[in-house]
């Protein structure tokens, strides 16, 4: 007999938290822990496996949206605090909450569910494909320069992280509308970021110095939240500086931020991950060898469960029709669709046509933001072509012209 899977109870989540926290490694009380969350967590959305009446795997989501390609944006189901009990592992917990949520965010009317995967190989089975990438970088200081073409006005203010947590949603709003791939933050998060909230007992805050940037008319545009590690060889310095968030919504807030990072004195060298694999500062320098990129992996995972909600939503690169048979284990993105967009918006709705591709769910999901080609996810089987140069065609429609890039965890 497997595990119960419901959602749970407000008298059951510290059991749930305590789950949450050993799966994860953390050593925060969980009952600290869980009255600081609670009134951030839909429990109606919060899931659990059950053996013998006490939780032994969890699953939360929370409502969200995120930016396509045309700059709309549609509702998303996150997936979050995702775990399994080391001593209940492969007893179905995993397969009967995941179910059980994707048929509620169906049901709800979402047209895509969203995670971040701890693990590649647990949720393609599950429909969900990686749909955009996050790089790390890093920026030599002795090297960079601006190029002289590149502006960046306006002026750089270190500020109390009170301060800059009264202008950070409305910068980050403004970055996101144009960025395929933005989700929304979560309020709370950013809170204890800037220490507005600082979590529970047990919870060390992330140590750092706040910046505004501002444009000439004084409106703040830009935000960074960095430290600087203040390490030397001797008598010099070998100082490293590491960006945990900066954000911009204008190309001279871009250039400015970037440059007070890296013209800062006694700093050698600037680190910077969750960054766009597309990163554009190294065609702003006068050396582009200044910056490095160290890694690069997948972050943020795309499920589509309304096939003709979530097509019709975003434009395309270039305008065509296809007519698509979508394959899912899961039934809810399941059947054949007739796709027509372009630069200036699409329509999807059912169909009797001849299938032109059949595609996974797994593979259209990935695919959707137009960051992963279809055709290299192709290789891999889960898209079959029945009319010649239908996959060209589609690779082609698909690509989005902003690169896809999610700098939000959650």
């Amino acid at each position: 007999m497997g595990p119960e899977i419901r959602t749970v109870k407000e008298d059951e989540f510290e059991a749930w938290q305590t789950v949450n926290s050993i799966a994860f490694f953390n050593h925060i009380p969980a009952d600290t822990g869980s009255r600081w969350k609670l009134p951030y967590v839909d429990l109606e959305r919060c899931w659990a496996a059950l053996d013998g009446g006490r939780p032994v795997a969890t699953l939360r989501t929370f409502g969200n949206e995120i930016t396509l390609p045309g700059g709309a944006r549609i509702a998303a189901d996150a997936v979050t605090n995702v775990t399994v009990l080391p001593t209940h592992r492969r007893r179905g917990s995993l397969n009967g909450m995941m179910s059980a949520s994707l048929a509620q965010a169906a049901d709800r009317g979402d047209a895509v569910s969203i995670l971040i995967a701890a693990r590649w190989r647990i949720y393609g089975r599950y429909g969900y494909g990686p749909a955009t990438e996050g790089a790390a970088y890093t920026v030599k200081t002795g090297s960079f320069a601006l190029r002289p073409e590149v502006t960046s006005r306006g002026s750089v203010e270190i500020v109390k992280p009170a301060e800059l947590r009264s202008e950070v949603d409305a910068i980050f709003d403004r970055f996101r509308v144009g960025q395929v791939g933005a989700i929304r933050q979560q309020p709370e998060l950013v809170d204890r970021t800037f220490g507005i909230n600082v979590g529970p007992p047990g919870y060390e805050p992330t140590k750092g110095y706040c910046a505004l940037h501002r444009d000439l008319d004084g409106k703040p545009d830009g935000y960074l939240f960095y430290d600087v590690d203040d390490a030397w060889q001797g008598m010099e310095p070998d100082c490293t500086l590491t960006i945990h968030d900066l954000v911009t919504a204008t190309p001279d807030a871009y250039a400015g931020l970037w440059a007070f990072c890296a013209e800062m004195d006694n700093v050698v060298r600037v680190k910077a991950g969750d960054r766009s694999v597309d990163e554009p500062l190294r065609w702003l320098l006068q050396d582009g060898r200044a910056i490095t990129k160290d890694s690069q992996d997948d972050m943020l995972w795309l499920r589509i469960l309304d096939v003709a909600q979530a097509l019709s939503a975003r434009t395309y690169r270039v305008t065509g029709r296809l007519v698509l048979e979508v394959t899912d284990a899961y039934g809810h993105a399941e059947g054949r669709f007739v796709l027509e967009g372009g630069p200036d918006g699409a329509s999807c709705s059912r169909t009797d046509a001849a299938a032109d591709l059949t595609v996974s769910t797994y593979a259209l999901s990935a695919a959707y933001l137009g960051g992963t080609r279809l055709r290299n996810v192709a290789k891999g089987g889960g898209v079959t072509e029945h009319s010649a140069g239908a996959l060209a065609q589609a690779d082609l429609m698909f690509t989005s012209e902003v690169t896809p890039w999610c700098n939000t965890w959650f």
